[in-house]
This record gives C-alpha cells, structure tokens and sequence, in this order.
C-alpha cells in the first residue's frame, strides 16, 4: 500500500491555515499531532496505518475520527460484528498513564524524596515494580483457580472469555473469570549508562521512551453492577489501566434487579416492559457508577502500588480513551438496512 501523502499542496494549507484565523497555521501531520490536544481523523480506513506512523507519538491526545472502516472499493466493512472501527483504531493509538509517573523518572524521583519518605513506589526500580506485579499476579491466579491463558496472535480474546463469563453470569457470582496474555505494542521506559559512565559503579543514566511489544495482562471478569468487563494492564512504566465496560449491560443489570422485563439484543435492547423505567435508568449511569466499578476492582486485583504507596497519595485517575454511542435503529430484514445506506 502507498503511503499516505499530505493531499493539499503547502500553498492550498495555508490559505486554509489563514481561513481558520487565530494562530492556526500550516504543517507536516507530526507537527500538528504534536501540537494539538485533540484530533480529527478524516482518512480513508486504508490509509489510518500509513497516517498514524506519520504523526508519531499520540499520547494524552483525544481522537475523534469519521473514518469508517471499510475496504478499499468502499464495497464492504472490514471490522464488524465482533469488533468495532473505534475498537480497532484505539489499538493502533497507544496512550494513557499513571498520572503520578508522568515526566522523566529522576523528576518523580526527586519530588518523591522531597517528600516525608513515607513511599518506596519512586524509589525502587521501575523494572523490579514490573517483575513484582508479574508475580503477584500469578499468585492471584493460583490462590484463586483463576486460568492463565496465552492468547495468539489474531485470536479473538471474547471467544476465549465468552464461555467463563457466561458460567459466572450462571452463577452469578462475582470474580475474574480468566487472566489472558497478549503481546501488543506499547510505549515503555528504556535506560542506559550515559557517555562516559559505562564503567561507573553507580553510573549516571540516560532514559526515553519507546515502542516495543509486551506482555500486556486482561483480567476478563463478571461484576454484578457491570455484567461482563475486563480491566486491561502491563508491567511497565507507567503502568496504565485500561477498563472496557458496556451501558448497556449495566442497564440490564439494573433492570434484573428492579424486577423488570426486557428483551434484550447482544448489545442493547429490542423491547422492555416499562420503558420509561428503562429510560429513567440509562440516565442514572454516569462517572460515579465507573469510578465505583474502578475502586471495587483496584482493591480486589494485584496492584503495583503498596499499602504504603496508596497512603503516600499514589493512584490512578480517570479518563475516557473511546466512547461509544448507538442510535436506536433496529431493522427487521437486510433489505431495509440496505435501503438507509447501510451494510450488515
């Protein structure tokens, strides 16, 4: 595939840059992505790869995009049913960090130690953090019956998790179901000695970011607020988090509970007995049933911080990274779907 080229001439950006007014002005991808705080992404879905290896490093950014992820004749989609354009281009963007790991680590270092040295998180060594939580983690499994599986490269990782979330869903037990491992691409921390210090007996260091592909941990699970969810991590600095969660399946739970029928779709609802009930409970989810969702799991799951990290002020803030919305269309045959201009 070509790669993707700037269409407009440098002439035609900056009359658009002019256009805009403010202190718009023209320049390459990278140049922009690097100065915005949000983005629109408005390529065809065969060129996303070729324009996102051009604007480099999208960290903290917030990307809106129309692209729809259809193949090159616009004749079908290429991502559909079991995932989602969103999904697929959140996987391509890699951004999201503990916000206390934030700057270079001798600035956290230093501010860690001007403190009353209560914490140990900044003064141990990022890679010993990573190999502790690893271990952890297989603690959590074996204590807990917990299944470790390998995903492949490729492999669908719902599939995999379907059957278990399921059993829970029987159950209705609360737990993490399996504990799945995949290799994906990441930002991480790399150091070494700097110049002249290679034969030092406490060299000084030089650090940077990089991409490189890791061990990247989903701990697949059944909440009884939230149905099936699973809260994605690594063991690298920064350490993200990240949670998937459905309203949907939130809304249904809520409606088990209150006692009230529906029929539901694989990812929303073809019909309720009070629909204005229903309605009065979609409006109640909001930050605090996510942040409730978040502070259940962290204290359950291994973590990289200790007891005494979290008394220190370490932790986790929030952010949405996708957001997903749906209308209500629902077709009773392909035919009609066709007739709006839409694929199945």
């Amino acid at each position: 595939m070509p790669e993707a080229k700037l269409l407009m001439s440098e002439q035609k950006l900056k009359m658009l840059a002019r256009d805009a007014k403010g202190e718009a002005r023209a320049g390459t991808p990278r140049e922009a992505a690097q100065k915005a705080d949000a983005m629109l992404l408005a390529v065809h879905w065969s060129r996303i790869k070729d324009v996102l290896n051009q604007t480099g490093d999208l960290s903290g950014k917030v990307i809106v995009t129309c692209s729809l992820p259809m193949n090159d004749d616009n004749a079908e989609l290429v991502v559909a049913h079991t995932s989602s354009g969103a999904e697929e281009l959140a996987k391509m963007i890699l951004y999201g960090q503990h916000p206390h790991a934030g700057g270079k680590p001798w600035e956290r270092c230093a501010r860690s130690c001007a403190g009353n040295g209560s914490s140990r998180f900044l003064l141990r060594p990022l890679g010993r953090i990573g190999d502790e939580y690893v271990k952890a983690l297989y603690r959590f499994a074996e204590a807990n019956g917990i299944p470790v599986v390998h995903f492949k490269k490729g492999q669908n990782k719902e599939e995999v998790a379907r059957p278990y979330l399921e059993a829970a869903a029987k159950e209705g037990k609360e737990r993490v179901v399996i504990i799945g491992m995949a290799q994906e691409k990441a930002s991480v921390w790399r150091s070494w000695p700097r110049k002249g210090q290679e034969k030092a007996r406490h060299p000084h260091m030089d650090w940077r970011r990089e991409m490189a592909f890791i061990n990247h941990f989903y701990f697949y699970l059944w909440d009884l607020e939230w149905g099936a969810a699973f809260w994605k991590t690594n063991a690298y600095a920064p350490f993200p988090i990240w949670l998937w969660l459905n309203g949907h399946e939130w809304a249904k739970r809520q409606l088990d509970k209150a006692g009230i029928g529906y029929e539901a779709l694989d990812n929303g609802f073809r019909g309720c007995r009070d629909e204005a009930g229903l309605q009065k409970i979609c409006d109640r989810l909001g930050p605090a049933a996510v942040r409730s969702f978040f502070a259940r799991w962290s204290r359950r799951l291994p973590s990289v911080f200790t007891e005494a990290d979290r008394l220190a002020g370490y932790g986790y803030e929030m952010a949405f990274r996708q957001f997903e919305i749906s209308d209500t269309l629902v077709f009773d045959r392909p035919q009609r779907q066709a007739g709006c201009g839409l694929k199945e």
